[in-house]
Order: structure tokens, then sequence, then C-alpha cells
């Protein structure tokens, strides 16, 4: 099981950074999860970060925090060969959910994505939940992908690399989602 940090670590990193608690322990767990994709062979060049947290950590420096963590599966374009590594991708991503110390119910399932909600009780006690999705149905990516490394402040992590998209790609994804959703949170 991976270790959290005291509530005195978060705590010393609010003060340093300026953001909520809670919110960035959050950010700590998604890093933690994300510093160990690249190393599970079946997962590495399948699944590619878009959204908030690789626009945030991977381009603008951590001035955002961004709280959840959305994928594309850009593995194969063949709907047979998806179907088969969505099996297996989620097998694995069960695995190192719970080597995480992380509960969570089987993820909700469409045929366009799987959203995974990975419950933790966080260093103050209280019960909270990150959410991990991937989206099967945007296979092909525009442009070609680029390992980023995704800028944070805890040191007891170290590098997180990750296989994501360029910056043009993912801010035409974000552009896309605020026209669609027309919610605060894309702006």
């Amino acid at each position: 099981m991976s270790e959290i940090p005291s509530k005195k670590y978060f705590q010393s990193k609010s003060t340093e950074t300026g953001f909520i608690r809670d919110p960035l322990e959050k950010v700590y767990r998604l890093c933690n999860l994300l510093k160990d994709l690249p190393n599970i062979p079946t997962i590495n060049k399948k699944l590619a970060l878009k959204g908030g947290t690789a626009v945030q950590l991977g381009y603008f420096g951590f001035k955002r925090l961004s709280v959840n963590v959305d994928f594309n599966f850009i593995g194969s374009l063949d709907r047979d060969e998806m179907e088969a590594d969505r099996k297996e991708i989620r097998t694995i991503l069960d695995d190192l959910f719970r080597e995480h110390g992380y509960i969570h119910d089987p993820p909700t399932s469409h045929y366009a994505e799987e959203q995974f909600f990975l419950y933790y009780r966080n260093s103050m006690g209280n019960r909270d939940k990150i959410k991990f999705e991937i989206n099967y149905v945007d296979r092909l990516p525009s442009l070609p992908l680029e390992k980023r490394l995704l800028e944070h402040p805890f040191e007891l992590i170290g590098d997180v690399n990750v296989l994501t998209y360029p910056a043009e790609e993912l801010f035409a994804g974000k552009i896309r989602a605020c026209l669609e959703r027309a919610t605060p949170r894309d702006i």
C-alpha cells in the first residue's frame, strides 16, 4: 500500500502553495497514481492524459488545482481489440487502486467511457473520493502524443511523467468542453 503523508505535511504544503489542504491532498493522491502508470506496460502506451489535470499540471505550472483524472484510450482503433484491452486495463487498474489503498465500486461503464470513483479517508479522517475516467470513443489523436513532466510541489512523489496530448489538442478539448457544458470550471 502506498504511504500517504500526515496532516502536518499537507498543512505545510497548503501554507507553501496557498491552496486549501484537502484539495491539495487530492492532487497529491492523483500525482501518486499517475506516477505509477508509465511503469505498467499494458497501460503506458494505451492511455493518454487529457483535460484539466493535463492542462494545469502539464502546461500552467501548478496555478490551479484539478481534482480528477481523465484519459482517452488510444491503444487501438479496432473495436474488438479495444474491448479486449478495456477488460485488461480494468483488471490492472483494480489492482493499482487496491495497492494505493482505495476502495471503489465497479466502474460505471457505458460504451463511451468508464468512471472509477476511488474512496479514501483523507489526512483529517474525512471520507473523500477521486474520479478516474477513461474515454473509449476518442481513440485517434489529431496530433502526435508526447511525454510530459507534470509540475507539482510534492517532493515525496518525485517526477511524474505522463503520455498526453500537445497543448493545441488539450486546449481545443477544453474549449469544446466549455461550449458543451457551459460550466465555470472550464474557463
